[in-house]
């Protein structure tokens, strides 16, 4: 899979990396970044558990994450966040006994 470009333009990334005003300790990206990095974490996770089904892994993996986003407010203001922690604690649970079956 190719690198995809970050900056400006088509296919850049959604996120804002150094020029962010957070201090890195928040937990939660936008759920446009998190599809942004969908090819990859499902890709990683396909190899890791030993699945020929790569698109299976992508759909599970793009499901669990539109399923765990939130908006502030309930919506009212700001866009669509998801909680990377809570991501990737379910993606371990779900995935990590395949895993290590396929060392």
């Amino acid at each position: 899979m190719a690198a995809k470009p970050t900056g400006r333009g088509p296919g850049a990334c959604p996120c804002r990396h150094g020029d962010d005003l957070r201090s890195g300790l928040d937990p939660d990206i936008t759920l446009d970044n998190a599809l942004w990095q969908l090819d990859r974490v499902a890709a990683a996770w396909a190899k890791k558990t030993g699945s020929t089904n790569e698109k299976e892994v992508h759909d599970k993996i793009e499901q669990l994450v539109r399923d765990k986003s939130h908006s502030p407010l309930g919506g009212l203001v700001g866009v669509p966040l998801v909680n990377v922690l809570e991501i990737n604690l379910a993606l371990r649970d779900r995935y990590q006994k395949a895993a290590e079956g396929v060392k």
